[in-house]
């Protein structure tokens, strides 16, 4: 029976679906237990996407069962999980100290180092996800190839349809405003913000408000750098010469708080802009901070810093969801990590357990700061890790073959493997001439391909002074 890549979809059942992963674990070279789990994911949306309905519940917790048992035993599996980094106070200290006060981190204009510092800053308060702040571009033509049956996006938009698909921070989300200080000269410059495009906004709208406020640390004053900004922007309605002018602001006795209003032109202008996008002499020239920009900033700012971890965006979000969780209630945690259920929070949290047990043990006062610092990254932190491949590594990296040119030899040796055995499961147990030839390339080309994602990071530690 002939059936189309839709029909084929809809009427697949459980074993079928087995076969398919099976078909995966040997062509694909999966070394991973979670990789596999992450592409089951991955069918369960394309299946839903495609075919229009939920895929079987009974089917789907089938190839969960079928995954931890038969593949994870068949292809010897790494059953290990990669621990997620989680950010502490103490671990975005260190990130922000490096920020403002290394001369090796360098950004496309200074305008960029104020941008990456309020980012951090409101990751680290609201424990959003990154897609609120970063734009992420996503292609739709690209997107539908993903999906069987999608029909291509319709064609390309206006830059004035662009801009409103943007749904990022503008500053029509964020508003200062002054409140009177029973015990000092100055009013009190408070800062509201309020998280619209959250996951899930289109269906559920939800947005979610967020007051930030002044504090002794000056590297967490959130309130300070929006300043910083608006002033960059000329973005204040009333015509202020000076931050001291906004300071020197007073509210009256009969009112219990003053607006500081942002001009009407600028109000869905994005705050976090893409390098090119500083200036706004013009509307076209606003484009929002991409998201891989944006993980980029944060990853050689972590490797300044001399974490071992990768930094990403939800590592902040983990450690806000850590540090909240010890102060809110249940219900207050999921309204602030925006999850629908409590369970969901388990994927979040720090695998590193956060009680002090021994305190609790033996009835003493619990550690709290020692234990801040044995569980996040300061504790592994090197500021003397290198940042950059040593010249000699360099050097024999360059003498080897080009990666381009590798990967494109595997691919030829891996077509011709699979025209004389099949499969490579089955030419790896036959052991012929040309799958070893095929496995010689395949590990140089992944060797080399890890040497240059990580970037320079090598075993070895040494000095840079």
């Amino acid at each position: 029976m002939n059936l189309n890549d839709h029909d084929a979809l809809a009427t697949g059942t459980k074993e079928t679906f087995m076969v398919f992963f099976k078909w995966l674990c040997d062509t694909s070279k999966i070394q991973k237990k979670v990789t596999l789990l992450g592409y089951k994911r991955a069918f369960k949306m394309m299946y839903e996407m495609s075919v229009g309905v939920t895929l079987n519940t009974e089917i789907y917790e089938a190839l969960h069962l079928w995954i931890d048992h038969d593949p994870a035993k068949l292809y010897n599996l790494d059953l290990e999980r990669r621990e997620k980094p989680v950010l502490c106070f103490d671990d975005v200290f260190r990130l922000l100290q490096t920020h403002w006060g290394s001369p090796e981190i360098k950004y496309p204009s200074e305008r960029q180092r104020l941008n990456v510092a309020l980012m951090q800053q409101i990751s680290f308060f609201t424990a959003t996800r990154p897609a609120t702040l970063a734009h992420k571009a996503i292609n739709p033509d690209r997107l539908a190839t993903h999906y069987i049956g999608q029909e291509p996006a319709s064609p390309s938009l206006s830059q004035g349809e662009q801009r409103e698909g943007f749904k990022t921070l503008t500053y029509r989300a964020v508003s200062l405003f002054t409140l009177p200080n029973p015990t000092g000269p100055k009013d009190l410059i408070t800062m509201q913000i309020t998280l619209r495009y959250t996951k899930g906004w289109a269906k559920n709208p939800n947005p979610k408000k967020f007051i930030l406020y002044v504090v002794d640390n000056l590297m967490f004053d959130a309130t300070v750098l929006m300043i910083a900004i608006g002033f960059l922007d000329n973005a204040f309605r009333d015509e202020f010469s000076s931050v001291e002018d906004l300071y020197s602001v007073r509210t009256t006795s009969n009112r219990g708080s003053l607006n500081l209003s942002w001009k009407e032109s600028i109000l869905d202008v994005p705050i976090f802009r893409h390098p090119g996008s500083d200036c706004l002499k013009t509307s076209s020239c606003v484009q929002p901070i991409g998201y891989n920009t944006y993980l980029e900033y944060l990853r050689e700012l972590g490797k300044h810093t001399g974490f071992q971890a990768v930094i990403t965006p939800y590592a902040f979000r983990r450690g806000a969801g850590e540090a909240i969780e010890g102060v809110a209630t249940q219900g207050q945690l999921q309204q602030v990590m925006n999850h629908r259920d409590a369970g969901i929070y388990q994927a979040y949290i720090n695998q590193s357990v956060q009680v002090d047990v021994v305190a609790a043990f033996i009835g003493k006062p619990s550690k709290s700061a020692f234990m801040s610092t044995a569980t996040h990254l300061s504790r592994s932190a090197d500021a003397r890790a290198p940042v950059t491949a040593a010249p000699e590594d360099l050097k024999i990296v360059a003498r080897e073959y080009q990666l381009d040119e590798l990967e494109q030899l595997r691919e030829l040796l891996k077509n011709a493997v699979t025209s004389e055995s099949g499969t490579l499961k089955a030419a790896r147990e036959t052991g012929t001439d040309l799958y070893d030839a095929f496995d010689d390339i395949d590990k140089k080309a992944r060797a080399m391909r890890l040497l240059e994602t990580v970037s320079g990071k090598v075993s070895r530690m040494q000095d840079r002074v």
